[in-house]
């Protein structure tokens, strides 16, 4: 098939955004953009000049159905100069009232859309009139049946910022007599420099000890009731350790992540359900 002009001159390509002059074969085109499910995942869209892109923070969300422990599930929009276009959730627009956006760009999710969604994890992409949309990870999930959830949240630092980071527990309806448990995180982005028990764990100098290894990127942390007589287990929400970190390289996502939850049990050596989240 060929397409022509009406003096059946050869178009001009040059300022087409996807031509490629040269190849006579396949290529991998930076100006050829791929999307999945509304996600761009392949490829850089055009960029119009003079415009300055929105930015959301944070990009990870949670939302936990447990009327409990369920807040807020919100984030900020910084529009400079742009106009919010759609919400896309799997390519399905979402409507007026499953969000709300305040003067200071606040966007909420209200409870009556996030309770509809099936536990696990979302993609909504963020459409603005010009410049980059924008991708919000939701994680939605169901902490009524669980003891107890363990979270941490997503922060926002730059190359050589320190800050500290309380991993919370919450919801905790069953008394903790033990509990190890590891953490990962990326030695490139952050160090982790000092481990310190949370108000929340009785007789830590005896019941709980921590381990850094900066060469693997992972921590310990380890309690044990120090008595076994159920006098001293962790029994109410809050902080359980609090880590300080250093950033490396400038950095929006939750610091850490668990690589593994072992023996945590009741004071009858019960075992103990545990979700962890990223707010």
């Amino acid at each position: 098939m060929r397409i022509t002009n009406s003096s059946w001159k050869n178009y001009n390509q040059a300022n087409d955004y996807s031509y490629e002059a040269t190849p006579n074969t396949y290529i991998i085109s930076e100006h050829v953009t791929l999307y999945y499910k509304g996600v761009l995942i392949s490829g850089s869209e055009p960029r119009n000049e003079g415009v300055v892109d929105a930015v959301v923070t944070p990009l990870e969300l949670s939302y936990d159905k447990n009327k409990a422990v369920s807040g807020a599930c919100e984030t900020q929009i910084t529009f400079n100069g742009n106009t919010l276009a759609s919400i896309k959730n799997n390519g399905i627009s979402l409507e007026a009232g499953d969000y709300s956006i305040d003067d200071k760009g606040y966007l909420t999710f209200n409870a009556s859309y996030l309770e509809n969604l099936a536990e696990g994890d979302y993609q909504l992409v963020v459409n603005f009139n010009a410049g980059k949309s924008s991708v919000i990870h939701l994680q939605i999930m169901d902490t009524t049946d669980y003891d107890f959830a363990m979270s941490v949240e997503t922060l926002q630092l730059k190359a050589g910022e320190e800050a500290i980071i309380p991993i919370k527990l919450s919801n905790v309806s069953t008394g903790i007599n033990n509990a190890n448990l590891v953490f990962t995180y990326d030695k490139e982005l952050i160090e982790v420099q000092e481990i310190l028990a949370g108000e929340i764990v009785p007789n830590s100098e005896l019941s709980f000890k921590s381990a850094i290894h900066q060469t693997k990127g992972t921590f310990n942390l380890l309690f044990a009731s120090a008595k076994q007589d159920g006098s001293d287990l962790i029994t109410q929400s809050g902080d359980m350790v609090q880590v300080k970190i250093k950033a490396k390289k400038d950095f929006t996502s939750a610091p850490f992540k668990v690589l593994s939850m072992k023996d945590i049990a009741d004071a009858q050596l019960k075992k103990i359900t545990v979700l962890f989240k990223v707010k």
